[in-house]
């Protein structure tokens, strides 16, 4: 292979991870589907405490990963098989970037139950983490199933949002001789859009992006942010707040809406969350620059780089906001 092609492959992989990250760090664990609803409900019949789940939820929310992990693990000893601790501990694994153990508890969950949309989104998501982390050779190895399985969830859930985004990115960052299509990529987005109209604006902007159209991308986001009343209040759409505030920084619009759901993104800043809070305080810092509002810019600038003093882009924005 090429280093030509090598390059384009990590580029790839690394675009097509950041919004798998992302979706998997979101799952709501209220709204599980049925599948998950069958299950709780036989569970619900063993003699032991159904409470010590319900615990490590809140040591998790609390940021408390470790409690949450010795209350798992100690339940796991009791009932090997019991499928939301399991589903947890491979949640955990990801978060910590454990990308082996995550994926032996969704694969042990797959083998249980493999028509299950969320247990393959989620196995499928972490090979594509796992994809950026081993030799270029290897990582092409990853891309079949990477696919397959993100698509056997869309195929088992059609209102599966998060394998849609996720394969929408994927079909846009591939070259073509990887599996890389444009066409597939508008199919996904289309769905989404029927399902969740502001995610697949999101997805299709993606794509108008990618293809060069960057003012059809613009005025498509614009649309989208017109249409948000007030911030996503909800921890699984947290996210939200954080892409759309992305959005109104990167395209230069609608500033006051951007720091309005940047702010309701800290606030709610959550163990699910991929971004930490000094990326949306290098939004708002962006978006003060381009009201051309020096102090307030420098002070989120200031905050993100107190929060993460090796930030490359926060020290390149800085720059640019003292020569103001």
């Amino acid at each position: 292979m090429s280093f030509k092609i090598d390059q384009i492959l990590v580029n790839s992989i690394n675009g097509i991870t950041i919004v798998i990250r992302v979706l998997i760090k979101e799952y709501n664990y209220k709204k599980m589907g049925k599948f998950f609803v069958a299950i709780s409900m036989i569970l619900s019949g063993v003699t032991y405490s159904q409470g010590d789940i319900q615990i490590a939820q809140k040591h998790l929310e609390n940021g408390d990963i470790k409690k949450s992990k010795i209350i798992l693990e100690s339940r796991l000893k009791s009932n090997p098989n019991d499928e939301k601790a399991i589903l947890l501990l491979g949640d955990i694994a990801s978060f910590e970037k454990n990308w082996d153990v995550a994926l032996s508890n969704y694969k042990k969950l797959l083998n249980n139950d493999p028509g299950n949309a969320d247990f393959n989104f989620r196995y499928g998501g972490v090979l594509g983490l796992k994809a950026i982390t081993v030799s270029r050779i290897k990582a092409v190895v990853y891309i079949p199933d990477i696919k397959k399985y993100l698509e056997k969830a869309t195929e088992l859930d059609p209102q599966h949002i998060k394998s849609r985004r996720a394969l929408v990115e994927l079909y846009m960052q591939l070259p073509g001789l990887l599996g890389g299509s444009e066409a597939k990529a508008q199919r996904f987005a289309n769905e989404l859009k029927k399902i969740a109209p502001l995610e697949g604006a999101l997805s299709h902007a993606y794509i108008l992006k990618q293809t060069g159209k960057e003012n059809e991308a613009k005025n498509l986001v614009q649309k989208a942010l017109d249409k948000i009343t007030s911030p996503y209040t909800s921890s699984s759409q947290n996210y939200l707040n954080y892409e759309f505030g992305k959005i109104a920084a990167e395209y230069n619009i609608d500033h006051q809406q951007g720091l309005k759901l940047l702010d309701a993104y800290i606030a709610n800043y959550n163990y699910k969350d991929m971004h930490a809070p000094e990326w949306a305080y290098y939004r708002k810092a962006q978006i003060h620059h381009q009201l051309d509002n020096k102090s307030e810019a420098t002070k989120f600038i200031d905050k993100a780089l107190a929060l993460n003093s090796d930030f490359e882009e926060a020290k390149l924005e800085k720059k640019k906001i003292q020569k103001l």
